[in-house]
């Protein structure tokens, strides 16, 4: 009796739930007794599929793919919307994902301190106005 792609998941899904302890036993036995062989692969699915990786890492954290990350990082020149230092010029790993962390909704494509900074600043205008006035009063070092 073959079985169609949908009915295997559903098969395999409804035993592993029936077998759950037990097939976690024997997953951490095969971790335990391959695991350089697991890393190796681990490694180079990761190099081989940094594109992939990187689109689902974009859908899941904030709802958009890396074809919009790329339009945004086009439209923005590859410069951070605040700081307006290129990528190439900041530590880290280039420009990430700015986003409401209420909406979820993306704003745009920052340096990690400029994301940081706002962040620390809980994400408040009032409290980053707060912040030039003190610079602006005490004195900048920019």
């Amino acid at each position: 009796m073959s079985m169609t792609v949908e009915q295997r998941k559903e098969y395999n899904k409804k035993y592993y739930k029936d077998n759950k302890e037990a097939m976690s036993v024997q997953m951490k036995e095969w971790y335990a007794d391959n695991k350089e062989a697991k890393n190796a692969y681990s490694k180079k699915y990761q190099a081989d599929n940094r594109e992939v990786i990187r689109d689902k890492m974009y859908k899941k954290k904030y709802g958009i793919t890396l074809v919009e990350y790329n339009a945004m990082w086009a439209e923005q020149e590859g410069y951070c919307l605040i700081c307006n230092e290129h990528e190439d010029e900041v530590k880290g790993y280039g420009l990430v994902v700015d986003h409401n962390h209420d909406t979820n909704e993306v704003r745009g494509l920052l340096c990690g301190s400029c994301n940081a900074a706002i962040g620390l600043l809980k994400d408040s205008p009032l409290i980053l106005e707060s912040a030039v006035a003190y610079l602006e009063h005490r004195g900048s070092y920019a």
